[in-house]
């Protein structure tokens, strides 16, 4: 029995050994694996991680050759196997309790890594604090419950009279889930405020040892260590699949009397050669198939780890979303925050182009009692989903035990019962997408305005031609409505719609002189102490290119000077993620105003100088867009001219009662041209005005028809210029009306039965019931961006599209910007091994537990 010592003791391992084993393993993967990941992946290595690579590669590699045993007996014991799979639970279950970095929720390139962290501090402060008021509070002992504030006794009675008792339950419901969540929240932030030294060296903590995921990976399954998992998983799989014969070779060694490295080496292919012939027989294949699936699946695994590239595309097609995001791109934002272009090499192999998308949100219809009081804000208890044959009551009788208004009695009451509606609405017909037409006629004598624009003077409707620019559409106008008296699409040409008492005030109209060049108007805002006017105007006037504004300001005075104003002031994304103003260079009178923004520069009080964009749109009550002046803080807000605004032509329209309407060319001596409805007019480019219609009390009929086919159809999906559409049926106290209401402006809403107002939207603040981005692949062909035939597809969520290697799926969608498409995109090329692996470990596992007993009973028979 000479050869006792040199047998490998395969159930030599404890359980404890095995797990104190894994622990170490995972500590030195763990400390190399950083140096690794900088070395080799991130390609940022540092004289630090060379060493330290270097050095856990020379003693890894003498404790292998030292103790070649050891590591066998190690490897070989299934108690490790199982040691390992334990571990992976634990990573998992970090993973889920710790907070995970979300890489993705940062991509704004104007964010520092010093903010991008501090935004994942705050996550992650939050949700532990969070969880552990939870903890403190199991099953919500301790946590507040306050009733209903008496105050809104009477508002939830007349929720119910009006829309029922269920939704008055709902809102009862919502009441107390708003005040105690309120008071809630205010204690976890205390908790936050009380205990941020300790947050934050937890936070640093579990980003040290990667609880939280890596600057580019969600959570532990990211981390380098849950890698030396996957590796060290791998290997116990593979030597347990070749047991037998490294057992033997170690043997074979140790007789021989050559127990090193070198000795077990050369014996070892020859007794594995031997094992694998008993791993494809009837008794082992199923085990051999799952051992191969698990490896399988692991390498795929790897081999993704080590080469994934995973962001996120932000694309958009519409044309004002051009500062932020653009319509084609060849390359893409890693979860890292930086950038990296569409293939595997340092040049962009494809460029990907959205050619569609929409985000279809949930057709919603608002039931109004204009007879309430108007409320604070609007109520989501008056929204119901559409959909054909729903049927909604409202208006219910008055109850029994009802004659204390207001008392909790009352309440109590009504909340308890189940009283009849007194007024139905049907939905009859649900179109999702619909044509919507206007018909511009003029009121009646006596007839009254259905909608407040048809009180703001004459209308018409423009046609507009240009064959040079490809240009065709029509617009609707009005004259006394100061978003729809100008014409303002077409670079370089104004159009403006006046209305006229007379002859005489029409003729006046057309030969009065221009009022004067001005990109806008701007105003400078202050906080101020009082709650009824939080901000007061401390300033205004025009914006011009050298116009200087001086306020008194909080230390002494200030001075706004604009030194740069443009038409369209909207920055655009370059490839390197860098941003430029394109029409700045361009001569302001041939921009359309779509976006007249000003340079300011700002002097403070004790004489330091700064200069800030302000654009059209801007909102001058967000505290981020706020300057300080002095300790207190300011807003610089922009309102667009576009009939001031730099043009080389300008037109007015001018419509009187009774008479044709004149076309005068400003600023020349052309004599006005008369316009009846049908007429056409040349104007100076090119361009053919057309007068289409005209009303000088005007009545604005919408005709609504839904479109024919299929309207989830790709050709009807991405068309967002037809809105929703829904024809629905009030029963009640005055009878039965009928409607049909389209989702755009004057075409939305109706008034039934005297008091009830009936609107359709669609509800953007929940989340899109589809939505589908349209993705066009292009080549570099002579150094441009061409589309390649039959390059064109459709994703959406859960539904991916493949191409080069790359993954395309959809991600994000934001009702703030209805063109952008948040595109996520993943190359993982370890993925078909990864599935392929998975595949095996099935067929084996089915094999080893129904269909090998069947075999194996034939053949002893």
């Amino acid at each position: 029995m000479t050869d006792a010592p040199n047998k490998i003791r395969l159930d030599s391992w404890r359980w404890g050994s095995a797990f104190f084993a894994v622990f170490l393993v995972l500590v030195f993967a763990w400390g190399i694996g950083i140096p690794i990941r900088r070395v080799f992946l991130e390609g940022s290595p540092t004289t630090l991680h060379w060493i330290s690579l270097g050095t856990g590669a020379i003693a890894a590699l003498s404790f292998l050759a030292l103790s070649v045993r050891a590591v066998l007996e190690f490897f070989l014991s299934v108690r490790v196997g199982v040691a390992v799979l334990v571990y992976f639970l634990l990573g998992s279950t970090a993973a889920v309790v710790v907070h995970p970095r979300e890489p993705d929720k940062y991509l704004d390139p104007r964010l520092t890594l010093e903010q991008r962290e501090e935004k994942h501090y705050e996550d992650f402060a939050w949700a532990t604090s969070y969880f552990l008021y939870h903890c403190q509070h199991p099953y919500g002992i301790g946590m507040p419950n306050y009733p209903v504030p008496v105050q809104a006794q009477k508002t939830l009675e007349r929720v119910g009279a009006r829309y029922g008792p269920r939704i008055a339950r709902q809102e009862e419901s919502g009441m107390k889930t708003a005040t105690n969540g309120s008071i809630k929240t205010g204690q976890i932030r205390q908790f936050m405020e009380n205990n941020e030294s300790w947050l934050r060296g937890l936070y640093r903590f579990c980003t040290f040892t990667q609880l939280n995921g890596t600057a580019t990976g969600k959570g532990a399954w990211s981390s380098d260590w849950f890698t030396a998992l996957m590796g060290l998983l791998g290997i116990v799989v593979f030597t347990n699949t070749f047991r037998r014969g490294a057992a033997k070779a170690a043997a074979d060694a140790g007789r021989s009397g050559d127990p090193a490295l070198g000795g077990f080496l050369r014996r070892l292919p020859g007794a594995m050669a031997a094992d694998a012939k008993t791993l494809i027989g009837l008794e082992r294949i199923g085990f051999t198939m799952s051992h191969l699936g698990v490896l399988t699946a692991l390498v795929g695994g790897l081999y993704s780890r080590a080469n994934e590239q995973r962001g996120i595309a932000q694309l958009s097609v519409d044309p004002s979303d051009r500062d932020r995001f653009p319509q084609q791109s060849y390359q893409f934002s890693l979860y890292s925050g930086r950038s990296h272009y569409f293939g595997t090499g340092g040049q962009p192999d494809f460029a990907v182009k959205l050619a569609g998308f929409r985000a279809d949100y949930r057709d919603v219809l608002d039931l109004e009692f204009i007879d309430d009081p108007k409320p604070k804000t609007l109520p989501t208890y008056r929204f119901f989903e559409i959909w054909k044959g729903r049927q909604i009551g409202l208006n219910y009788a008055p109850m029994h035990g009802m004659e204390e208004k207001g008392s909790s009695k009352s309440l109590a009451s009504l909340l308890s019962g189940e009283p009849e509606p007194k007024t139905v609405v049907r939905v009859l017909e649900h179109w999702p997408r619909a044509n919507v037409r206007f018909e511009l006629r003029t009121r009646e004598e006596g007839e009254p305005a259905k909608h407040a624009l048809e009180e703001q003077g004459p209308a018409v409707r423009l046609g507009i031609e240009q064959t040079s620019m490809q240009m065709a559409f029509s617009q609707l106008m009005f004259a006394g409505e100061a978003d729809l008296h100008t014409l303002d699409q077409v670079p370089g040409i104004r159009v403006r719609l006046e209305g006229a008492r007379n002859a005489a005030e029409q003729r006046d109209r057309c030969l009065a002189p221009f009022e004067g060049e001005r990109f806008g108007t701007l105003e400078i805002y202050t906080e101020t102490d009082t709650p009824e006017e939080p901000t007061r105007l401390v300033g205004s006037g025009d914006v011009r290119v050298g116009e200087t504004f001086n306020i008194e300001a909080h230390g002494g005075k200030s001075q706004f000077k604009i030194t740069r104003a443009l038409n369209d002031a909207r920055e655009m994304p370059r490839p390197d993620g860098s941003f430029v103003r394109p029409y700045e260079s361009m001569p302001q009178e041939v921009v359309a105003p779509t976006a007249v923004g000003a340079l300011v520069e700002i002097t403070s009080p004790d004489g330091k100088r700064g200069a800030l964009w302000i654009t059209d749109g801007m909102t001058g009550a967000r505290p981020e867009d706020a300057l300080y002046l002095g300790g207190k803080r300011y807003w610089v807000v922009v309102h667009a001219d576009p009939w001031r605004a730099p043009a080389r032509e300008r037109y007015r329209l001018v419509v009187a009662p009774g008479l044709p309407a004149m076309l005068a060319h400003v600023g020349t001596r052309e004599e006005p041209t008369a316009m009846e409805p049908g007429a056409n007019a040349t104007l100076a480019g090119g361009l053919t005005l057309k007068l289409e219609e005209r009303a000088d009390r005007p009545s604005i009929v919408p005709r609504i028809e839904p479109i024919p086919g299929d309207p989830d159809d790709d050709q009807h999906f991405f068309d967002a210029s037809r809105p929703p559409a829904v024809k629905v049926e009030i029963q009640g106290e005055k009878g039965r009306e009928e409607f049909v209401l389209a989702a755009t402006t004057l075409a939305d809403s109706a008034l039934a039965q005297g008091n009830l107002r009936i609107r359709i939207f669609e509800n953007r603040a929940d989340m899109p019931r589809e939505w589908k981005s349209k993705l066009e692949f292009l080549d570099l062909v002579d150094g441009k961006w061409e589309p390649r035939p039959d390059a064109t597809t459709t994703i959406r969520v859960n539904d991916y599209a493949y191409y080069r290697g790359y993954r395309f799926f959809q991600t994000d969608a934001n009702a703030k910007f209805p063109g952008y498409s948040g595109v996520g995109v993943v190359y993982d090329p370890g993925i078909e091994w990864a599935m392929g692996g998975m595949w095996l470990i099935v067929f084996g596992v089915a094999y080893a537990f129904l269909l090998k007993p069947l075999l194996l009973r034939s053949t002893v028979r």
